[in-house]
């Protein structure tokens, strides 16, 4: 995590360093940019403890998925192994007690994270596992938007001029099933319908395939 933290720094540092008039300036904006990045770490420890505390003192099938829920949330990007980890124990959970919808819930966070972590084929293959015809329409929205992004990832890591366009094309039909399932008070809905827009003006103009961040 500090070797992170070092490289967001040096980041801001070399992109602020023409703004600054002076080291001296220069050097509290780098101090004030550590103080936030740990007052931002410190909050999300703290919730960590506060949902594996949570975990450790209850049995109830309930509570303990909405406490892996959570863990795999706070753990997602920021710790690749440990959301794995509490994704794996609500999957182990809800096939035990006969939960379908967490089963369904749970494998689709577990192909997003694989498909963060760089592992697209695998990624894939779980999402091809699962029955979206018994999806609800909140599950079905976010299995087809993994395959999105998965897509997404695996195109632009790709970089080439014969699976690249593949893979974004897979990406584009997903993400044009996806927006017709939002509603205008999706929080989402402003960005994915921009995401949608940007492909459409690119396969309208030839133009470069987007690269904008990610959620």
């Amino acid at each position: 995590m500090q070797r992170y933290i070092a490289i967001i720094i040096l980041f801001i540092a070399t992109a602020t360093s023409s703004m600054a008039d002076t080291n001296g300036e220069l050097i509290q904006r780098i101090d004030s940019i550590i103080d936030n990045i740990t007052q931002i770490y410190g909050k999300k420890q703290a919730r960590i403890d506060f949902y594996k505390s949570m975990a450790h003192k209850s049995q109830k099938p309930e509570t303990l998925l909405s406490a892996y829920d959570k863990l795999y949330d706070e753990y997602f990007v920021f710790q690749f192994d440990s959301a794995m980890v509490y994704a794996d124990k609500a999957i182990t959970l809800a096939d035990r007690i006969g939960d379908k919808f967490h089963h369904d819930k749970c494998r689709i966070e577990k192909a997003s994270l694989l498909g963060v972590g760089g592992l697209y084929g695998e990624a894939v293959a779980l999402l091809n596992e699962i029955d979206s015809t018994r999806l609800d329409n909140e599950l079905r929205f976010d299995y087809t938007i993994a395959y999105y992004f998965i897509y997404t990832y695996w195109a632009d890591y790709c970089h080439d001029y014969y699976y690249s366009p593949r893979y974004h094309e897979r990406a584009n039909t997903y993400l044009k099933q996806a927006v017709t399932m939002l509603s205008p008070t999706d929080s989402y809905y402003n960005f994915f319908w921009g995401e949608y827009y940007i492909y459409m003006w690119n396969a309208t103009t030839s133009a470069p395939w987007s690269t904008t961040s990610r959620l």
